[in-house]
């Protein structure tokens, strides 16, 4: 699947720019929807997501009562349905490894969760898949796609994975042949 580009989730600007009012702040979610962040931060979501690890750790009999949730918000719904599935060693682990690596739910959204965070510096978007393809759209648009480490369950515990390809740069090398040869103004006609 090819992520549609939106032209709203082009930021411009670097670090002296961060926190300007027009940057947009969100996610580009693993089935292609946007997410825009509410206020410019997840903030309501983080705590949800805190809470609701904490409140399974320690009543994890009352699992069922403590998810017997809805929301139309597409991260809550990924994160409750991840809490659903999860076993008690699993959420242990998981709040074991973030409190050790002291992440963030942002850190957890790219790395753990698969959703790709556009960030507030000049066309960028992190993700931890090692499949760039996706991002055909926006690398033509001159976005930068930065790779970080994926976060996996294994062997009781949660660990950082480094599973960069080989892929990629075949792919990146094609997509810098496109944009030399296609003027920036035709690039659309090359989206896919």
């Amino acid at each position: 699947m090819i992520y549609e580009y939106h032209k709203e989730v082009k930021n411009k600007g670097n670090v002296d720019h961060f926190y300007d009012a027009g940057k947009f702040v969100g996610y580009i979610l693993d089935d292609g929807t946007i997410y825009q962040s509410k206020n410019h931060n997840i903030e309501s979501i983080s705590a949800f997501f805190s809470m609701t690890l904490e409140n399974l750790i320690n009543k994890y009999s009352d699992k069922n009562i403590i998810l017997d949730l809805e929301t139309d918000d597409k991260i809550g719904n990924i994160i409750l349905n991840y809490f659903r599935n999860a076993s008690y060693e699993e959420l242990v682990a998981l709040d074991k490894f973030i409190k050790k690596n002291n992440l963030t739910l942002s850190d957890l959204l790219v790395g753990f969760f698969r959703c790709h965070a556009i960030t507030r510096l000049d066309k960028e978007i992190l993700t931890a898949s090692n499949d760039f393809e996706p991002f055909h759209n926006y690398m033509l648009k001159d976005f930068k796609i930065r790779k970080i480490d994926k976060i996996l369950f294994k062997d009781h515990e949660f660990v950082f994975v480094d599973d960069s390809t080989l892929k990629n740069d075949y792919y990146l090398d094609e997509m810098e042949k496109l944009k030399s040869e296609v003027g920036e103004e035709d690039r659309d006609k090359f989206f896919r």
